[in-house]
């Protein structure tokens, strides 16, 4: 099988790729209650990595994320647990 490799590598200059890197993390942060999780980008725009955080407490977690999502006019998607 061929990838296209161009394509593996995530561009915040791509709607598509933003929303898939912040759906990851909305997943990550469902399946880890105290935990927090941000896409970080480097100057050409390529997707770094992924920074957790991880949180003292559930109501912690809760009050950064809603602060986030505020500033990033974000609405992460609900996930079952498993």
């Amino acid at each position: 099988m061929e990838y296209d490799v161009d394509r593996t590598i995530l561009n915040n200059k791509n709607e598509r790729d933003v929303e898939i890197a912040r759906e990851y993390c909305d997943e990550h942060e469902s399946a880890y209650k105290e935990d927090t999780c941000e896409p970080i980008w480097k100057k050409d725009g390529e997707l770094d990595k992924y920074m957790v955080e991880i949180h003292e407490s559930r109501k912690a977690q809760e009050e950064f994320i809603k602060k986030r999502n505020k500033t990033a006019n974000h609405t992460p998607k609900q996930y079952k647990r498993k």
